[in-house]
């Protein structure tokens, strides 16, 4: 594949940080699953609260792998999701996290989101 699949590299979000992000296939037919792996880790001493920590694309796919969630001081997780697209295009997704707002306002692209992760590109056929 011409693109990159993996991000690595330390992104941080009021204390969230994630050390790695990929994608295992950057190529897919349209309502195929792409399946992330990542990590995250709460590198405060006290918890944060999330709405939705997922992949995410500003073009308007995100999974919900994590909503409405409180992460405890120092806690760490390695997670592997999915997410399918139903309309063929090149799509950038990142590692991302969106505070305060409701889950679907969220989901909807309609709150802020913070990145954890460079930017990974699937192209959907």
């Amino acid at each position: 594949s011409a693109w990159p699949t993996s991000s690595t590299g330390t992104y941080n979000s009021r204390g969230i940080v994630s050390t790695y992000f990929n994608v295992e296939s950057g190529s897919m037919a349209a309502g195929e699953k792409i399946w992330f792996n990542w990590d995250m880790t709460n590198t405060t001493d006290g918890n944060i609260t999330f709405t939705v920590l997922a992949p995410h694309s500003a073009q308007g796919p995100n999974a919900q792998s994590w909503t409405s969630y409180t992460m405890t001081p120092h806690w760490s997780i390695v997670w592997r999701d999915w997410l399918s697209v139903g309309t063929p295009g090149t799509y950038k997704f990142y590692l991302g996290v969106c505070y305060g707002a409701d889950t679907n306002q969220c989901l909807t692209n309609n709150a802020p989101w913070e990145r954890l992760s460079a930017d990974l590109t699937v192209v959907v056929h």
